[in-house]
């Protein structure tokens, strides 16, 4: 009988150490969990935070850190599997559900993307997402109306990594972003996917329009961290450079240990190390970047999360004033919403091209227009597609004869990560409709009214059938 008693309590006293054990384990996991958090190592946190819910599916903190995870790192089909989680959760915090509607819209499940952004109005009618989002059933075959009116083409200088912000400098040279792995510094990577960081590259297009091998821009424009992307101001010979807040070899840092952003003017061929000045808005303790200059250089438009904006980042405007850049105004809830508007680029006649998430769009980013009427802009057009995609499209440029330009996009069919795309406006084709109007007996109906109708019912030409029963 005692012998019973012992092996009892060994048996029970073995399972508080087993218990113990594992509990002691799971604090470890979370501890090193957040800390690849933190440091926005998500591809390393995301694994453990993954395995950490399927073995609590209740905990929250486990399912929302693996949903972010895989949102912030463009994994939108095993982000929505996570937000789907969340978002059927009682009482879950009502930016789940709209991250689950972004989701479902990237993966075009646009009906179900429908009823939550309905569920997520409900809840927080004063964030205008959700209207945008809802209007977008209404609107999206107004998307691919203009289908085929571009001619789309993956250039060729595209890497199997991220390559995006394709700009000319004359005819012959372009500059573009891209974190390929002949890099000087590719031992280093960024924390967030585990790829290189950014270097800003140039390039020449031949004669007969193909493209040179692509070269690292020379000089010191290229650090070890973060460039890119680029705006060229050809007229004066000056780049506008987006950077990692790291300049004469000083690492600099956020009040919270983050390093932000900075726009920064360099002459590219002159002494980088002298010609490299900081833009006057630049700072330590938020993002600046992604400039834009308008035709007659008195305008600059740039990007920034600065306190007192509207959304995650927001689209400014800085007026030269005697020879220096004056206060920034934010462009007004016309243009930024409470998501996010980013790269910016003003054409020579004052339309503003930018892309955001927070209109009604297709998916992810998509690049929007308005018009610059009396100092103001209007309410922004979507490009729809083919520009446009489920995915993100950024970065845009157009030519001065609007026939042609540039923009980038992660969508499915590219060779990489962000691939850049040429666009080239096709000769205006007409529609044309032949038929033949038969009766039960597949004999023609002579005279028989034949209507066309748009999307809406309206009818918009009404035609007459021949003897033959042909239109």
């Amino acid at each position: 009988m005692m012998a019973t008693t012992r092996k009892k309590h060994s048996l029970f006293l073995i399972f508080i150490l087993a218990a113990s054990f594992s509990q002691a384990q799971e604090k470890i996991k979370i501890k090193l969990a957040d800390n690849y958090f933190e440091k926005y190592s998500y591809s390393e946190a995301v694994t453990i935070y993954e395995d950490l819910a399927k073995k609590n599916s209740t905990n929250v903190q486990y399912v929302s850190r693996a949903a972010e995870c895989y949102r912030l790192t463009g994994n939108t089909l095993k982000a929505e599997e996570w937000y789907a989680k969340l978002a059927n959760m009682e009482n879950t915090d009502p930016s789940n559900i709209l991250y689950y509607a972004e989701m479902l819209d990237g993966n075009k499940k646009y009906d179900d993307a429908k009823k939550y952004y309905a569920i997520y109005k409900e809840k927080n009618s004063a964030d205008s997402r959700a209207s945008h989002k809802l209007n977008t059933a209404k609107q999206l075959h107004m998307f691919y109306k203009d289908s085929a009116q571009y001619k789309i083409t993956n250039l060729t200088i595209n890497s199997e990594n991220s390559d995006f912000g394709f700009f000319p400098f004359s005819n012959e040279t372009f500059f573009f972003a891209s974190n390929r792995k002949n890099r000087t510094y590719s031992r280093h990577t960024y924390n967030w996917n585990n790829q290189p960081f950014l270097d800003l590259y140039t390039v020449k297009r031949n004669a007969d329009s193909t493209f040179a091998s692509p070269q690292p821009i020379r000089g010191d424009v290229n650090s070890r961290y973060h460039e890119g992307p680029i705006f060229v101001d050809a007229s004066n010979n000056t780049l506008y450079v987006t950077r990692n807040n790291y300049n004469k070899n000083k690492f600099q840092k956020s009040k919270e240990g983050v390093n932000k952003l900075k726009l920064y003017m360099v002459n590219p061929d002159g002494d980088s190390s002298k010609t490299f000045s900081d833009f006057v808005y630049n700072n330590n303790e938020y993002s600046v970047g992604h400039a834009t200059l308008s035709k007659d250089g008195q305008r600059l438009y740039f990007v920034s999360d600065m306190p007192g904006g509207i959304g995650g980042t927001d689209i400014y405007v800085s007026i030269k004033e005697d020879g220096k850049w004056g206060a920034a105004k934010n462009l007004g809830k016309e243009i930024n919403t409470e998501g996010n508007e980013m790269f910016p680029f003003i054409s020579g006649d004052d339309e503003l091209y930018f892309s955001s998430n927070g209109f009604s769009g297709l998916g992810g980013l998509d690049i929007y227009v308005a018009n610059r009427e009396n100092a103001e802009f209007r309410t922004p057009k979507n490009l729809g597609y083919p520009i446009n995609s489920n995915t993100d499209d950024f970065s845009f440029y157009i030519s001065t004869d609007k026939k042609s330009g540039y923009f980038s996009s992660n969508r499915s069919d590219g060779k990489g990560d962000d691939d850049i795309y040429s666009f080239n406006k096709k000769l205006k084709q007409v529609p044309v409709l032949i038929g033949r109007v038969t009766d039960e007996y597949n004999q023609p109906v002579s005279g028989a009214k034949i209507f066309l109708k748009d999307f809406d019912g309206n009818i918009v030409k009404e035609i007459n059938a021949d003897e033959k029963g042909m239109y």
